[in-house]
């Protein structure tokens, strides 16, 4: 919510645009899309309006890349660590689960031979505990006991907490891996969102940069037809002046002409290395960043259990607006609060990028 009020305070600074609350659309405007009201739009024309839209998007934009980076960063160490604590929780429920099975049977076993009256009457002990030991069934002195019914109920009774207890350990345990798959469902399907999200944001920004550079150098370019058009006037009416008074203003016609041409090509000479200089620069960042997420992702867990290399492609695996990260949740996950729904502020992002590059040239 940060960033997008910077970005609306920035749109409004520089386009002149005012908020949605009954007022116009930055937006909008900078689209030329107002709704025929002449202003901003009308003032600047189509091509100054957008150079002044892109130039004030940008910062912004850039910022929401960096941001989703940031998240994935977050994403992929809960999801480290979720894995493993879901191979700890797997291994623990395996020996919960031997531990009930094994008390279960020693219960059964104790039973059968109670039942029978196989046990000691002297230390209650059964013929089995007795013989594993090396000693004679029964103690010397002592004799077998037969229970009643009601004796063989009562250690029913006794020994059931025990495999109870250890019946809801198993429980407890089972239930603590279901939500930690759940969990670590829901991180990895995050994760290539927010690669998708994070390549929509950066081809947003080379994209921006690219066509108000490219309105630039049309600008000048349309600025110096006109002025070799004047060089050429001022030319001709230089050859064609018959008196000292009208050759001295044609030189200076021509004269003035000449600097002006001299210096618009001087400005296109500058936006060209600008415009290289820019280039340059978002390609540093772009590998800057995709390599902090190749780091994010090389993850031990990550790598063994997903089978992710550093250089894993999340938008292979997706298609439609998926492709564009329009279900990342910006570090939220579903079961947190309930909703899977997308972010509208995602989603708003997701418009503006579309409306401002109509045919989607190429991602990253």
């Amino acid at each position: 919510m940060l960033i997008r009020g910077l970005i609306a305070s920035s749109l409004c600074m520089v386009l002149g645009a005012q908020s949605a609350s009954g007022k116009k659309d930055p937006l909008a405007e900078a689209l030329g899309r107002a709704s025929g009201k002449g202003g901003v739009s009308s003032q600047l024309g189509s091509g100054g309006i957008e150079v002044a839209f892109k130039g004030a998007r940008t910062e912004g934009v850039q910022a929401m890349a960096s941001e989703v980076v940031g998240t994935i960063g977050s994403l992929t160490a809960d999801a480290e660590q979720a894995l493993a604590d879901l191979d700890a929780a797997k291994a623990e429920t395996s020996r919960l689960w031997a531990l009930f099975q094994q008390k279960q049977k020693e219960v059964n076993e104790y039973m059968a031979q109670y039942r029978q009256g196989l046990f000691c009457s002297g230390c209650g002990k059964t013929k089995a505990e007795i013989e594993r030991r090396g000693e004679t069934f029964p103690h010397t002195g002592q004799h077998v006991v037969v229970p009643t019914q009601e004796q063989i109920r009562a250690k029913e009774r006794e020994l059931q907490p025990e495999i109870n207890e250890a019946r809801a350990e198993w429980a407890a345990a089972t239930n603590r891996v279901r939500k930690l798959r759940l969990k670590v469902d829901e991180l990895l399907e995050q994760i290539p969102l927010g690669h998708s999200l994070w390549c929509t944001a950066a081809t947003y920004v080379r994209n921006l940069v690219a066509q108000a550079r490219a309105q630039e150098v049309y600008d000048l370019q349309k600025q110096l037809e006109k002025a070799n058009h004047q060089l050429n006037a001022a030319t001709d009416r230089l050859i064609a002046a018959t008196t000292i008074k009208t050759r001295e203003e044609a030189n200076q016609a021509k004269t003035a002409a000449q600097a002006q041409v001299d210096q618009l090509r001087s400005k296109l000479r500058s936006e060209e290395t600008l415009s290289l200089q820019e280039a340059s620069r978002l390609a540093q960042i772009r590998k800057d960043e995709s390599g902090r997420i190749a780091g994010y992702l090389d993850r031990p867990h990550l790598r063994r259990n997903l089978e992710l290399s550093p250089t894993y492609v999340a938008m292979g695996r997706l298609s439609g607006a998926d492709s564009l990260g329009g279900r990342f949740l910006m570090g939220r996950l579903p079961s947190d609060g309930g909703n899977a729904a997308p972010l509208t502020s995602v989603l708003r992002f997701i418009a503006e990028f579309r409306a401002c590059d109509p045919d989607l040239v190429r991602m990253n």
